[in-house]
């Protein structure tokens, strides 16, 4: 997805390209000078899990209780990176975006001006839009990260 909204060139996974941003951490993707001024956009993907014990109490009243912590707790993680900007895009297990993650979306929406280009041939009717398109694609990422984690679990338990 970010390949279609920035410059393919400057759009880098931690495996092949690393730059400590934290002393603790390293970022699942990141897009080297992203807005032309030097700043890099550092994207940290997460499955939140609002059915685990420590987020179950809250999450029951709390609206996107689980996404709000994971949110932070990936900037307590990273710690200053004032230089760049930090997006923790939350994903909660049963398909709602964290905040940051929405917002990010919105920009990329606004930057592809909510066009496919060359993604049109393998859309339906249903995915006719970016945002569209996208958010379906996020969607069945997640449910094949479910289901990998199911099926290991399955594997430790009943070899």
């Amino acid at each position: 997805m970010l390949k279609k909204v920035f410059d393919p060139a400057s759009v880098k996974k931690t495996h092949v390209y690393h730059r400590s941003y934290s002393p603790r951490w390293w970022p699942d993707s990141t897009v080297l000078n992203y807005d032309g001024r030097g700043r890099h956009l550092i994207i940290d993907v997460v499955i939140g899990f609002p059915c685990a014990s420590s987020f179950v109490e809250r999450a029951s009243r709390e609206l996107l209780h689980t996404t709000g912590v994971e949110e932070r707790r990936k900037v307590a993680l990273y710690g200053d990176v004032s230089l760049h900007r930090l997006v923790s895009f939350v994903v909660e297990a049963f398909g709602e975006l964290g905040a940051q993650a929405k917002k990010f979306l919105e920009e990329c929406v606004e930057r592809c001006q909510d066009r496919l280009g060359p993604d049109i041939i393998s859309a339906t009717w249903s995915t006719p839009t970016f945002m569209s398109y996208r958010g379906q694609k996020i969607m069945v990422a997640l449910q094949g990260a479910q289901t990998f984690g199911l099926r290991s679990r399955a594997l430790q338990d009943f070899p």
